[in-house]
């Protein structure tokens, strides 16, 4: 494998309260990042369905796989590891970093509702190896949560872009103001509303979706996922 160390690895947030349509997000966002590698940790059971590809239950394919060789892994750990889907995120976390060292090209780690996953007061070690040889290894990040205050610093502080959509407890706010967000504008953002901060830059954006034409809600008809990461 031919190692970049100049890869701006990119590291999304995406915050919001539940069904404020973070989901529908990601699934835009991941479906228009041209990495030739997404592994997509599926412990909510529905980007299967959203993405229209195979889940995987049990082990994790090689690279030789011909599911592997489609370009994408989508990982439910409900058999391998039933009731602990922390221990499940780090073994997932252990094999794209394994997969990672033997193949080129851009690849994505994705996963929905991180902080059931990991916690403020243990540093996820695996996740962390993925994220910090994101330049080297090429590996980009996207990660949502509904509660971003409960996710370790080291996990917040690495972050490139953060989109907040509503957010109402006082934990959550106070997080996102000390972004510079303002806190009654995410606080009465309606749904599929956000706010994009990039924090490299510091540029913030907004989408405020017309009331009358909704994105397809959660859960319809899937389109198939293009295997080239178009």
């Amino acid at each position: 494998m031919t190692q970049k160390f100049d890869h701006p690895a990119k590291k999304v947030l995406i915050a919001g309260s539940g069904g404020t349509g973070k989901t529908t997000l990601l699934e835009k966002l991941v479906r228009k990042h041209r990495a030739q590698w997404k592994f997509i940790y599926d412990h909510q059971e529905e980007f299967g369905t959203r993405f229209g590809i195979e889940t995987q239950h049990y082990m994790l394919p090689d690279v030789e796989d011909k599911v592997c060789r489609k370009g994408w892994v989508n990982y439910n750990p409900s058999l391998d590891f039933p009731g602990d889907y922390p221990t499940g995120f780090t073994a997932f976390c252990q094999y794209i970093y394994g997969m990672a060292q033997v193949t080129n090209g851009v690849k994505i780690l994705c996963c929905d509702e991180m902080q059931m996953l990991s916690d403020n007061r243990t540093e996820p070690t695996d996740y962390l190896k993925c994220v910090e040889g994101g330049r080297r290894l090429q590996i980009d990040v996207f990660l949502i949560s509904s509660s971003p205050n409960a996710l370790h610093n080291r996990v917040l502080n690495g972050m490139s872009e953060v989109y907040a959509f509503q957010l109402t407890t006082d934990p959550a706010v106070k997080w996102i103001q000390g972004l510079g967000f303002d806190a009654e504008e995410v606080k009465n953002l309606g749904k599929y509303e956000y706010v994009h901060k990039n924090i490299r830059t510091g540029q913030f954006d907004r989408n405020f979706a017309p009331k009358n034409s909704p994105p397809p809600a959660e859960g319809g008809k899937a389109v198939p996922a293009d295997p080239e990461g178009a």
